[in-house]
């Protein structure tokens, strides 16, 4: 909902861009903290701490939206560290940079790339 919006409704994000985040969070479930610990953190995009910020603020105003409604999805469904680590999207934000296939941006693991493939789906291609 939040990649949606800020890709279609304000255009602020790059094809790419989309694609770094959807993998961050289509390929996180496969990253454990120590794992997490050693990815290589250099080069940092400035333009990826933007885009990460810009979706974390994002995350937080939908905090608010929920806790409005009486929180119909739980802290749990929706908490960022299941979608987000900022290691991670810097790699994949270069990687996604450097045009790396989405099989390639989604670990060479096809259960992954069909869970970005239905999630770039929705945010790039859903006019409703």
């Amino acid at each position: 909902l939040i990649l949606f919006n800020i890709y279609q409704e304000l255009g602020y994000l790059a094809t790419w861009e989309v694609d770094a985040m959807l993998a961050t969070a289509c390929c996180i479930k496969l990253y454990n903290v120590p794992r997490l610990a050693v990815l290589q953190s250099d080069p940092v995009s400035v333009k990826g701490v933007r885009v990460a910020n810009l979706i974390m603020r994002s995350t937080f105003i939908l905090y608010f939206l929920l806790a409005s409604c009486g929180y119909p999805l739980s802290v749990e469904e929706t908490a960022p560290w299941l979608f987000f680590d900022g290691k991670l999207f810097q790699m994949k934000y270069r990687e996604a940079e450097s045009g790396y296939s989405h099989s390639r941006l989604c670990d060479n693991r096809m259960d992954v790339l069909k869970d970005f493939q239905v999630a770039r789906n929705i945010v790039l291609h859903n006019d409703n």
